[in-house]
């Protein structure tokens, strides 16, 4: 968990560019707030 926190590179579902709560490890990686990127 710790290597996703402000991480801006890599997989979109292993970047967490901010944490606030244990919870937004599963709810807001990169790839669950901008889907359209994430698929290609």
């Amino acid at each position: 968990r710790g290597i996703m926190v402000n991480r801006a590179w890599g997989a979109p579902s292993q970047q967490l560019h901010e944490r606030h709560d244990a919870s937004d490890f599963e709810n807001t990686t990169q790839d669950k707030l901008n889907p359209e990127k994430s698929e290609g």
